[in-house]
């Protein structure tokens, strides 16, 4: 089905620096899919720049899971149901940073949830993961929770003269493995771009934790609070979106609330920063002794470079550490205000939720976007920096080579 709703675009030309850089620009885009779409989750293809996103869409008075693409000029919309095992049972869950597959559940010919994936070019095939582990083990249901570029994680249940639940990772067509957790089992919530890093939860201790299994950053697992939830990794596997619980914070007790987990440079951990509103009567700057709660419960998404975001009380934010200024708190941003600041882009109507960010290796920032009227895919390209103007000013004054500027 092809979908032609509104575009706009909206350029904003900056300055020309004393070193002779010009053009420098903060632009940005939305185009609007109408009423009676939701979006889930969005990739990117790097090949064809279309946008690839997973939701559902309201065909004849029935919400149908369905995967849509935004052709690289951002003016059409293309959609197609996503087929499960068993027509009309598909759930779909999320789709890779590369835009390529996706990963759902559906019904299979038994009547048992199997854990299924699609190509996103090929969203009447489906290829469900089977239901027996490459050791024998019978599996009575398994979810797809997570996509990679490739392939698919979750979680499923083995009747091993009890249920116990394990995670899995699958490539297809029939590439399956299985990690059994004992006793209880284990689940899963995200996984990074190359299947690396997942984000898991022991069901016997309740730790969460992550699976690090690329053995260029040292193939660690790295612990989490009991009470903390690790929501989504960014598809490089450096940031962790959730929420955290009494998580030691430098300068204070404890922090309680939502935030963003960060690889430290030695690969070594992952360091929590925790997020308050605008609004946020901020605590004595100084050195505490004392817990913190923030008023953010969590974080939904992180993307690569760290751009946070998520839905609160006063509407949904982003964050970013370049937003942090010396007062030594991290301080939210409304989205739509930073829309306007970043982006030049004003929505026809406010806001009411961010689903989900990805963000091209030229630093292009995408997001599924819903208001009360209508779901919106929109794209901005941020406004550097001071000191990022400054450094590439001087780069080109130095070297006065040719460089484009990516819209």
């Amino acid at each position: 089905m092809n979908l032609n709703f509104k575009i706009a675009s909206i350029v904003l030309f900056g300055y020309t620096t004393m070193f002779g850089v010009s053009n420098c620009v903060a632009q940005g885009t939305f185009f609007e899919a109408g009423a009676g779409i939701s979006f889930f989750d969005l990739g990117i293809d790097p090949v064809t720049n279309e946008i690839v996103l997973v939701g559902s869409e309201n065909v004849g008075g029935q919400n149908t899971a369905s995967v849509f693409r935004l052709s690289a000029d951002r003016t059409s919309l293309q959609s197609d149901a996503l087929v499960g095992l068993v027509p009309n049972s598909t759930i779909v869950r999320g789709i890779s940073p590369d835009g390529s597959t996706i990963a759902g559940t559906s019904t299979a010919s038994d009547g048992s949830l199997q854990a299924t994936t699609w190509l996103s070019t090929a969203p009447s095939t489906p290829i469900g993961i089977g239901s027996t582990t490459p050791s024998g083990d019978i599996l009575t249901q398994s979810s797809g929770i997570a996509a990679f570029n490739g392939g698919i994680v979750g979680t499923a249940t083995a009747d091993v003269g009890f249920p116990i639940f394990s995670r899995f990772e699958f490539t297809p067509p029939n590439s399956l493995s299985v990690s059994r957790g004992d006793p209880f089992g284990v689940g899963v919530s995200a996984v990074s771009a190359d299947g690396s890093v997942t984000l898991v939860r022991d069901f016997d201790t309740g730790v969460p934790f992550a699976a690090d299994s690329d053995p260029a950053t040292g193939g660690a697992t790295f612990g989490f609070g009991n009470f903390d939830t690790l929501r989504e990794v960014s598809p490089n596997g450096l940031h962790i979106a959730g929420d955290a619980d009494a998580t030691p914070i430098s300068g204070v007790g404890a922090g309680t609330g939502g935030g963003v987990w960060s690889r430290d440079s030695d690969d070594e951990n992952f360091v929590f920063t925790l997020l308050f509103s605008p609004d946020f009567d901020l605590p004595d700057p100084q050195p505490l002794f004392t817990d913190v709660f923030s008023d953010i419960s969590t974080v939904i998404d992180v993307s690569d470079s760290g751009f946070a975001i998520g839905n609160a009380d006063n509407g949904p934010f982003i964050w970013n550490e370049s937003f942090d200024d010396d007062s030594g708190f991290s301080v939210v941003e409304n989205f739509d205000e930073w829309l306007l600041r970043a982006g030049g882009i004003a929505l026809p109507s406010p806001t009411t939720a961010v689903r989900a960010i990805t963000e091209s290796e030229t630093g292009v920032l995408n997001f599924a976007v819903q208001t009360s009227e209508s779901s919106f895919i929109v794209t901005v390209v941020p406004e550097p920096s001071s000191a990022a103007i400054l450094t590439v000013s001087m780069i080109g004054f130095t070297f006065r080579r040719k460089r484009d500027l990516v819209g």
